[in-house]
């Protein structure tokens, strides 16, 4: 466990409890005597150690050390020992063996004896021969032994295995290596057993070859798995086993049956030389795959060179000693500083309670310093760390080479479902291929990711089986496939005849043992049925389910046709009923024309649809020779199954070539029915323009819009668009820390995919930082912009990079996301190398939140217009920022412009420029909003004619615009030298959304989704009951009279039902809105009056004032929902009217004390409160005068919406300048429209060495006259 600021979670204090040991001692201990007694023999003094396992009801102890090198085991005698086991029940049989080392090894074994030191239970063991080594007799170093004697009423038999070894029939697939297997009953099993000497061949295990071996041990019982391997001695020790087959002798009708068909070899197929095979055929469904990170500490001398071996421990099973001698990442094993990462397989242990990990202290270097070990377990969802950070030494510490140690960290995560995928490729001339090959799978309840299909084996080629084993998230019924060719290579081009997938069973409907499809329709619609074809299966196979894809075909660049879409079929290659037909889609890609429109990058499009997406495709293959020029139209066609209503695109390009830049127009898809759909864009893809992303994903709009682009105006469609399409989008503000480290930083290409609860997003390359021109720099933050459309609450990520560049090795500290629309905020911490000569060697990293993520209340999209005045000098450099306010809230200030680039092309005379920011919800109605800028840039001063704000009405069927008229300079030389101003609402638009899709809920919306109007709150408080009593019983009346328009429909005294319902669930007194449920004709302007109940009586207890229009843009159901308000009871007899503020202009004088060093030379700033609302944080500074300074008086104006009677105010100074500690004596405040007078007295010091730089005041003197 590291205690260190800059390794793993930061900590550097722990708090350790007794009991939590990395080495826990075994609980229940059973303490016995054993003896070992020997037969009479002329043989002196055998020195070899021997070895024992004892098995019980319960379980086997662990491997005990009998060692007696002092004198040896002599014959004729009888040598004692005490040993301690776990509990493991009524023993019923040992197994004895010795190492086969020492000048007499061999000696001849009589019996064994245990007896339990608290139970007195005594049990004998028989040993049916002599002992020998190897090299004698019977040549066999092991013996088991079956329990006697009083404990043991039914001993069990000793009987000879057959095992009978089918080496394959492939090229160099015999081994020269030693062979052992491990056999497995349900009464235990053999032990590890060398298959030396074969009865039938003088040469074991060649090409092509049957071997049989006899096996003696203690009956099994039925057997159920095998662990088969070698030790990879030898030259030429890769395998190819087949099979194998094990039956009792004299007993015919016991036959066992272990398929396998893999290599066991370290440069092949996966690397493993140790393979555990389950009954019958169905291997790589049967067992769970686990990935073993060895991490080797940062000591010197830290690494080794020792066989290391690793056994686990579960809550099911335990595996076997583990030799871990083939690294999926590095050749050099263990060494320092390292991570090693080792994938083995057997069936499901349960839950790992413990390790045990070793080295046989072999090689001059075999001291090792262990740092960690790490186990994922992906078809479990479990993630283990085991903590060591010891020596495993003879010389080091306590001189133990073995170590115990129980899992520090246990994380949950998704779990996986293994796949088993078996390719054919074809026997025809050139049908193998060197590219590389990649699969996803799609089923109806989501997709897969795109899995590469490699191993150490060549695969590929012609005529050749190449199976693989991916795990996969749960995506219910499978649908379809899709397999993709990269192309790259000198011998590309490869000819596929069949796939064939098989997973264990998800449809109910699916039956094994037959080829029959059962037919299933609903409507007249096409569904995916999931019932497939299946072949006759072995052992546990009905719980497998087979999909069988008859191809057929080539994957050939020069014919665009390296990727492919494959629905099930029968043996015949007839796709089955009811699957979705495959569709040609033509895709007309149109660049804009403006200035460097036109791309040389490679660009690669996604389409979405309501069954799934396309994948990503390249789009190389155009009708016109230069693709993507400026003003062009390029066609594109690709094959995919039938997405169904298409939803969104994702459209991209690699940004390579000498011009990369693009600015994207729009793009447009049609199917086989020639059904249109329309995605506009108009904006760059370009890292140099706009906001600099290259990547967009696009929603498709009505395609009566794109009569827009007919005109010569190419934003107009965009601009109209952009806060529907930002409400549909999901903004996450990513930061990327590189760490503090030498060389952390890099030059490659850094990408990030994000995997929410719907959908991933793809890569997403990370290349316009918005905070550094050069990015990922050592302990550099970098921040940057990703929009993604319909992928869910984020779950986790994965970031790496294509290792390109001189400095491409990168140490990532961590990485933050954050979006507004959500309100919630991530944090992925990494503190890992990516590069390929640190740590894990790895490029790519998988990260998950903390669990301390933040969530906030999420924020909305709303449309900034500004409109910059026709006159000379107008445009501004500056970074020009603004606020919003409503009665009772305000928003973050927040800029507009998020890049210097974006800035230079904003703000120019006479221009209307829209942006889109995310802020905080203030409400229906935005009352005054607050801009101004930083003075920064050449020509900073800025004329502003007026500013529109526009938000959605949260149906998305409509928006409100608030207009904002300005027509004054914010500039330090011009009129008032003010450069922020309080703008008050003039005038609100309500419209019609022009966007095809719905628009998002947020959290403060989702009572309901029709929310149509809102009034302000109530004056009094009901109580829930209160509400519940007049639930059903009242009819409003809606007519209009006086305010018909050509624009809203009138209807003349309809009667309609409402029901009353609260967001507040609790008995107790609320002030919030009522919700009134409505039915009502479409295209109708209602004006609620008045209520009365059932029985046609005015209802005396509530009025209810809604003075503003209620549209109604479609037929009304009784989810759907008007907010109206409460506005006082009966007894006042009148209605309260809104007060409306006025926008007013504050004189503030600023007295400076009279004391020695009183002035300032700080930057001061104020804001003022009042019963009606705040100023917000104001600058007071003037031009060419000196403020502030000793008994000086200075004055200043500002100009705001009416505060009503002042409350307080904050002011403050920021230590600027020389000297800038300041007296101040007091402030007083004159509103200019009503000569009201406010004294905040003060004498007091604000000075940063005196412990304030700022000061909350309150008035003296109120509201006293001025004449």
């Amino acid at each position: 466990m590291w205690l260190a600021a800059d390794e793993r979670d930061g900590l550097i204090k722990e708090i350790l409890d007794e009991g939590n040991t990395v080495e826990k001692k075994l609980e229940n201990k059973q303490r016995w005597f054993l003896w070992v007694s020997t037969s009479e023999t002329t043989r002196a003094r055998p020195d070899s150690t021997i070895s024992v396992v004892v098995y019980g009801l319960k379980g086997k102890s662990n491997e005990i050390l009998l060692s007696n090198r002092k004198t040896g085991f002599k014959g004729g005698q009888t040598y004692k020992f005490e040993i301690a086991t776990a509990d493991i029940g009524t023993l019923y049989k040992i197994r004895i063996w010795h190492e086969n080392s020492g000048t007499f090894s061999g000696y001849p074994l009589e019996k064994v004896e245990m007896e339990n030191s608290k139970t007195s239970k005594h049990y004998e063991f028989l040993a049916s021969c002599c002992w020998s080594t190897r090299d004698e007799g019977r040549r066999q170093i092991v013996q088991e032994l079956p329990a006697s004697g009083p404990e043991s009423n039914n001993p069990l038999s000793v009987v000879h295995y057959i095992v009978v070894v089918y080496t394959g029939d492939v090229a160099e697939a015999g081994t020269d290596a030693n062979v052992f297997v491990n056999i497995f009953g349900k009464l235990g099993d053999t032990g590890q057993r060398y298959l030396e000497e074969s009865r039938n061949k003088q040469t074991k295990f060649e090409r092509g070859q049957v071997d049989e071996f006899l096996i003696e041990a203690v009956d099994l019982k039925e057997l159920t798995k095998i662990h088969i391997g070698h030790d990879a001695s030898n030259p030429g020790s890769g395998w190819f086993l087949e099979k194998v087959e094990i039956r009792v002798k004299n007993d015919p009708s016991q036959l066992y049956l272990f398929h396998c068909n893999s290599w066991l070899a370290l440069d092949k197929d996966d690397g493993t030389i140790v393979r555990e095979l389950p009954r019958g055929d169905s291997k790589l469904l049967n067992t769970t795959n686990y990935e073993i990170h060895v991490k080797t500490g940062n000591v010197r001398g830290a690494g080794t060179d020792a066989n290391v071996f690793l056994q686990m421990f579960g809550s099911k099973n335990n595996t076997d000693k583990i030799p871990l001698v083939s690294s999926e990442n590095v050749r050099n094993l263990f060494e320092r500083d390292r991570i090693d990462i080792f994938k083995t397989e057997f069936p499901n242990i349960g839950q790992i309670k413990k390790i045990k990990i070793s080295h046989d202290n072999s090689q001059l270097s075999a001291g090792w310093f262990l740092d960690s070990v790490f186990i994922k377990v992906p078809s479990e969802g479990k993630h283990y760390m085991f903590d060591c950070f010891r020596w495993l030494a003879v010389d080091e510490e306590d001189g133990q080479t073995e170590v115990v140690l129980e899992p520090s960290v246990l994380e949950n995560r998704d779990k996986a479902e293994p796949c088993q995928v078996t390719f054919w490729t074809g026997n025809v001339p050139n049908a193998g291929t060197n590219a590389n090959i990649y699969i996803k799978l799609y089923g109806n309840k989501g997709k897969s990711e795109e899995y590469t299909l490699n191993n150490r084996s060549d695969n590929f080629e012609q005529g050749s089986v190449d199976t693989f084993k991916i795990e996969i998230p749960n995506i219910g019924n499978l649908q379809k496939i899709l397999v993709h060719c990269d192309g790259k290579g000198l011998f590309a081009g490869w000819f596929l005849h069949k796939i064939l997938i098989r997973r264990h069973r998800v449809d109910t409907n699916w039956k094994s043992g037959t080829d029959k499809i059962e037919q299933r329709r609903t409507g007249s619609k096409k569904r995916p049925k999931f019932v497939t074809a299946s072949g006759t299966q072995h052992g546990n196979a009905s719980n497998v389910e087979q999909h069988w894809f008859i191809v057929d075909q080539w994957f050939d660049k020069d014919a665009n046709s390296l990727t492919k879409e494959l629905v099930p079929t029968d043996l015949n290659g007839k796709p089955l009923t009811d699957y979705f037909d495959e569709v040609e889609y033509t895709v007309k890609v149109v660049t804009g024309d403006v200035f460097g429109a036109g791309t040389d990058a490679n660009v690669f499009l996604t389409i979405y649809g309501e069954h799934g997406d396309t994948s990503e495709r390249s789009l190389s293959k155009s009708q016109k020779m230069n693709k993507f020029e400026r003003n062009q139209e390029d066609v594109f066609t690709l094959n995919a199954i039938d997405l169904g209503k298409l939803k969104k695109i994702k459209i991209w390009h690699d940004n390579s070539g000498s011009n990369a830049a693009w600015f994207l127009d729009y793009v447009e898809v049609r199917d086989n029915d020639n059904q249109q759909t329309f995605f506009p864009c108009q904006w760059w893809l370009a890292t140099n323009e706009g906001d600099g992303q290259i990547v967009r994903e696009l929603v498709p709009v009505k395609a009566s819009l794109k009569k827009k682009l007919l005109k010569n105006e190419p934003e107009s469609l965009k601009t109209q668009l952009g806060l529907e399409v930002k409400a549909l989008t999901t903004t996450y503000h990513v930061k990327v820390h590189t760490a503090d480290r030498w060389g952390a930083g890099t030059d490659a290409n850094v990408y990030v995919i994000l995997y929410g609860h719907l959908d991933n997003s793809g890569k997403i390359l990370l290349k316009s930082s918005i905070t550094n021109s050069n990015k990922f720099e050592r302990n550099q933050i970098d921040e940057f912009i990703i929009e993604v459309i319909d992928t869910g609450e984020l779950q986790k990520i994965k970031i790496g990079h294509d290792d390109t560049g001189l400095g491409s090795a990168w140490c990532l500290d961590k990485v933050i996301f954050d979006c507004p629309s959500l309100g919630k905020t991530w944090n992925f911490p990494c503190g890992r190398w990516l590069a390929k000569g640190e740590d894990d060697g790895l490029l790519e990293r998988e990260l998950y939140p903390q669990p301390l993520s933040s969530d906030y209340i999420p924020y909305i999209p709303y449309e900034i217009t500004t409109y910059t005045g026709d006159v000379a000098q107008a445009s501004t450099d500056a970074n020009v920022y603004i606020a919003l306010y409503s009665k009772d809230k305000r928003t973050q200030q927040k800029p507009l412009c998020l890049t210097k680039n974006e800035r230079k092309q904003k703000f120019r005379r006479n221009a209307v420029d829209k942006f889109i920011l995310e802020m905080e919800n203030i409400g229906d109605d935005v009352e005054k909003i607050r801009i101004g800028h930083d003075g920064s840039g050449f020509g900073a001063g800025w004329y502003l004619a007026k500013v529109e704000v526009r938000k959605l009405i949260s149906s998305g069927k409509s928006s409100k615009t608030f207009v904002f008229p300005c027509n004054q300079w914010l500039a330090e030389d011009e009129d008032d030298q003010l450069t922020e101003r309080m703008l008050l609402v003039e005038t609100s638009i309500i419209q019609e959304s022009t966007a095809e899709t719905q628009h998002r809920n947020h959290k403060e919306d989702s009572t309901t989704d029709q929310l149509l109007h809102k009034l302000p709150r109530s004056y009094r408080k009901y109580t829930h009951q209160e509400l519940l009593n007049f639930q059903q019983k009242c009819i409003p009346i809606g007519y209009d009279t006086d305010h018909a328009t050509a624009n809203h429909s009138y209807k003349k005294k309809q009667d309609y039902r409402i029901l009353i319902t609260t967001s507040d669930q609790k008995d107790a007194s609320i002030s919030d809105d009522v919700w009134f449920i409505l039915e009502g004709d479409k295209q109708t302007t209602y004006i609620i009056e008045k209520i009365k109940n059932s029985e046609g009586k005015f209802f005396q207890k509530f009025i209810f004032q809604c003075n503003d229009w209620v549209k109604v843009t479609e037929k009304i159901s009784k989810n759907d929902s008007v907010r109206l308000c409460l506005v006082e009871t009966m007894q006042d007899k009148q209605l309260t009217k809104k007060k409306r503020r006025r926008m007013v202009t504050y004189e503030i004088q600023v007295y400076t004390g009279d004391v020695k060093h009183a002035g300032t030379d700080a930057n001061v700033y104020i804001n003022i409160f009042g019963e009606d609302g705040e100023t917000g944080r104001q600058a007071l500074k003037q031009r060419f005068r000196d403020l502030f300074e000793r008994n000086q008086k200075d004055t200043f104006l500002i100009k705001c919406l009416e505060l009503g009677k002042l409350r307080s105010l904050f002011i403050e100074h920021d230590s600027s300048g020389f000297g800038s500690g300041w007296f101040l004596d007091r402030i007083e405040i004159i509103n200019k429209t009503t000569r009201e007078k406010s004294i905040f007295p003060c004498k007091t010091w604000l000075d940063k060495k005196k412990g304030t730089t700022s000061i909350f005041l309150q008035p003296k003197i109120k509201w006293k006259i001025v004449r």
